[in-house]
């Protein structure tokens, strides 16, 4: 991808930093929970989310938030989810 949208020339460099953010985030969040440091998994969870907020980013943070004990966290994150993304039929 250039630094330029093809059809309205706007400047991509931000967006392609803020998905080059959130990949190595991705990776930082498959290290901590790999290695079983859920507080730091919960972190980058968090700032993954913060980023984009996705399926994959509600649910990433459900888990660590589990993970962390956050039981009600988790919790309203999943309601957050269901309202924000519906779930397919």
């Amino acid at each position: 991808m250039g630094d330029a949208c093809r059809r309205c020339r706007s400047d991509l460099r931000l967006l392609q930093r803020l998905e080059a953010d959130r990949a190595a985030e991705l990776r930082v969040l498959a290290r901590a929970l790999a290695a079983g440091q859920w507080s730091e998994a919960l972190l980058a969870a968090q700032y993954i989310h913060t980023l984009r907020q996705d399926d994959m980013s509600f649910r990433m943070l459900g888990v660590c938030q589990l993970l962390s004990g956050q039981i009600e966290m988790a919790h309203a994150t999943y309601q957050q989810h269901r309202t924000d993304i519906p779930l397919s039929s």
